[in-house]
């Protein structure tokens, strides 16, 4: 009786262990569940972009004009020209050392070493005066009309003067010891206030300076106040009576 139980409750045992070891498990979804996106909310529009203004352009090309320029202000100085060219009729050649005007139509140069005059304002000319060593420059009296009087000076620095507009002359004076195996550049000047103010000037090749306040009779060195290059002549101002000022300038014909 004993035996049936215990068989009976191993059976009862075995029935339930084979149930439970039968026993059909629910199927596990092992899927990835599938997550439905949820929209992305609409962007925020950016705001409009202001036009950023044209560069100030930086070409290279011509620029154009004012149709209307402004003018210059009118200057004070007289005109010069038109130039137009003298006869050399009676002139040695082309070589002119220096040009002086008695009055608009009376003009005496250097020429060839010698002085010639004009008295038709340069259309025509006439041997004036010559001497062996060759004159350099001349100097005219601004009472011309009046006095007829003019100076000229040679390459050893001697003095001529002439009162009678040039007909005749004579030696006054020599400025300095200048000249020799060849002659100097001498450039004479006169005062504008000639003759109540007899003062002449002279320079010198090298660059002396000399001053005759007695028409030209003597002479003495003097400076200027400025260094004098080689071939500068010295040129008083209109005023030069009130103001004693001297401009001194390269000649050029």
């Amino acid at each position: 009786m004993m035996a049936r139980r215990s068989a009976c409750v191993m059976l009862v045992g075995l029935v339930a262990v084979l149930t439970t070891g039968c026993a059909i498990a629910t199927p596990v979804n092992t899927a990835i569940p599938t997550n439905t996106p949820k929209p992305l909310p609409s962007p925020t529009p950016f705001p409009t972009a202001t036009p950023i203004p044209s560069p100030t352009s930086t070409s290279t090309s011509a620029p154009t004009l004012s149709p209307t320029p402004t003018s210059l202000p009118p200057t004070t100085a007289s005109p010069l020209g038109p130039w137009e060219p003298l006869p050399t009729d009676g002139l040695p050649g082309p070589w002119v050392n220096d040009v002086v005007f008695a009055t608009p139509t009376t003009v005496f140069i250097v020429a060839g070493d010698d002085v010639y005059h004009s008295d038709d304002g340069g259309e025509s000319w006439t041997l004036s005066f010559s001497i062996y060593r060759g004159m350099r420059s001349l100097a005219v009296s601004p009472a011309f009309t009046a006095d007829q009087t003019l100076f000229a000076v040679d390459g050893r620095s001697l003095v001529f003067r002439s009162t009678d507009g040039g007909e005749t002359w004579e030696e006054v004076s020599r400025v300095a010891q200048v000249g020799g195996a060849s002659d100097a550049d001498v450039w004479l000047s006169i005062s504008p206030a000639y003759p109540a103010d007899p003062t002449l000037w002279a320079t010198v090749e090298g660059g002396d300076a000399y001053r005759s306040t007695d028409s030209g009779l003597s002479w003495e060195p003097f400076d200027p106040g400025v260094p004098l290059d080689y071939g500068m002549r010295l040129v008083p101002n209109p005023d030069y009576p009130d103001d004693l000022t001297l401009e001194a300038i390269y000649p050029s014909i």
